[in-house]
């Protein structure tokens, strides 16, 4: 199945990358409102809130409250 793409939306300029699923962990990178990241969670709960994603080429999670998916099928 191939990963599902979301923007990032509902936030003032940026989001965090996060190394772990924690508000606590250490950022990676600072995602800018609208970018485009991919989501590897079929499941589509996430980890406490968190979905596991990539970002040019940077794996981490981010806030599922900033994501929303973006369809690509049509």
């Amino acid at each position: 199945e191939p990963p599902l793409v979301y923007r990032v939306v509902n936030c003032n300029e940026w989001i965090s990358l996060r190394y772990a699923p924690s508000v606590y962990s250490e950022r990676l990178a600072k995602i800018p409102l609208g970018a485009i990241v991919t989501v590897f969670d079929c499941a589509g709960y996430g980890i406490d809130g968190f979905y596991p994603v990539e970002y040019r080429g940077m794996k981490g999670y981010c806030l599922r409250e900033y994501l929303q998916y973006v369809r690509t099928d049509w």
